[in-house]
């Protein structure tokens, strides 16, 4: 029986906190990988300020984090990220379709 003052539901979450978008901070309908991605910079001193444009997982627990101000590869398992790449450094990025597995 759940009473007034029961506060169990308020302490455990359903799902990670949602994502705000460059420097703007708009949000967009919720996204678990965006999600997932804006907690792990929040947490590392390194990249907690970067403003996210999108998150895109690149195999089971691998992600491509990309923002305003980094594109970031990371690991779900670690702590640090494994490769920050400055956006500047890219001159040119090709679009490669992949086969649908329809």
């Amino acid at each position: 029986m759940v009473t007034h003052f029961d506060d169990r539901s308020n302490d455990i979450r359903s799902r990670s906190p949602r994502a705000f978008y460059d420097f703007m901070e708009y949000f967009k309908r919720y996204n678990e990988n965006d999600a997932m991605f804006r907690l792990f910079c929040v947490s590392n001193k390194l990249i907690k300020d970067i403003h996210l444009v999108e998150c895109i997982n690149t195999n089971r627990k691998s992600y491509l984090g990309i923002s305003r101000e980094k594109l970031v590869k990371f690991h779900l398992g670690s702590l640090k990220p494994q490769a920050l790449i400055d956006p500047h450094m890219i001159d040119e990025l090709h679009y490669v379709p992949t086969k649908s597995l329809d």
